[in-house]
Order: C-alpha cells, then sequence, then structure tokens
C-alpha cells in the first residue's frame, strides 16, 4: 500500500467524488456528482500544496481510502476554527486495516508542518474512534437533527 496526494494521481478524482456524494451529498443536497467531480478536478489540477489537501491510500492502482485537510469545514462555515481534518474514507471491504488512521496521521502531519498546532474535525457517529487518536470534544451541535461532535487535537 502507498499513501499519496490526491494532486498526484487525479485518475482518482471520479471514484473520490462519486465517494464523496454518495457519503456525504446530504451536506449540499442540491450539488450533482457532475459538479463535484468537476470542482475536485479543478482543485487538484493545480501543483499547488495550498489547501485543501487529500491524501490518498492506494494498492495495485486501486483507491483505498481518503482523508483531506482543508481550511474551513463545509457543516459549520460559521466557526472560524482552522485547520479541518474532513472526508476521511476508506472502502469496506479494506476497512480495519488500519488505512483510516494511516491517512489521518498523514493530514496531521501536513497541518503541522504548514505550522499549525490543532487540527479540527466534525463527526456524528466517530467520536470514539477519534478519541483514541487524541481528539478531543469541544463542542457539540446539530446538523440536520443529528447530533455532532466538533473535536480538536494539538499537534504539538
Amino acid at each position: 500500500m502507498i499513501v499519496s496526494t490526491l494532486r498526484q494521481h487525479t485518475e482518482h478524482v471520479p471514484q473520490l467524488a462519486k465517494i464523496y456524494f454518495d457519503t456525504w451529498g446530504y451536506i449540499n443536497p442540491e450539488e450533482t456528482l457532475a459538479e463535484i467531480t468537476a470542482h475536485l478536478a479543478e482543485i487538484y489540477a493545480s501543483p499547488t500544496n495550498a489547501m485543501p489537501e487529500t491524501f490518498i491510500a492506494m494498492e495495485s492502482g486501486l483507491l483505498l481510502g481518503a482523508a483531506t485537510l482543508q481550511e474551513k469545514t463545509r457543516l459549520f462555515p460559521d466557526i472560524e476554527r482552522t485547520p479541518w481534518l474532513a472526508g476521511v474514507y476508506v472502502e469496506p471491504e479494506h476497512r480495519s486495516r488500519g488505512i483510516a488512521s494511516l491517512l489521518i496521521r498523514e493530514v496531521e502531519n501536513a497541518a503541522s508542518v504548514a505550522g499549525y498546532e490543532t487540527l479540527h474535525l466534525c463527526t456524528h457517529e466517530h467520536e470514539a474512534y477519534y478519541q483514541k487518536l487524541g481528539y478531543e470534544t469541544i463542542e457539540a451541535r446539530n446538523f440536520h437533527k443529528q447530533k455532532t461532535f466538533i473535536m480538536a487535537k494539538s499537534l504539538k
């Protein structure tokens, strides 16, 4: 298994766009799969190292999972904290192999190298998992009638 960036492997943009659409399409229900695909293609066509940056795990050319470092959270754009861990996803048949935690560490490292001292995330159902990785719940809000935990981890 190798970990790289979506920027270096844009051939995975359509598959990742479909994952985002299927998994988190409820965040912006008016956004189509074609729009998400075009947006990701535009962002990751640039060779810059600016946010967002998506780290991907691959094996034999297959996309296994992804995690993104981004400036803002799409769930609560009023929150001024930055940066955010987002879009953590591992294909179901590859779960329980440590891929998610590996990708999360890549995001944490990138945020730390960029000079950030804290990384944030939002989760509906994986609070205990992120606590095991060192994140602390700092706030709870409702998003689409679902309790959502805002968590943070010190990168120092």
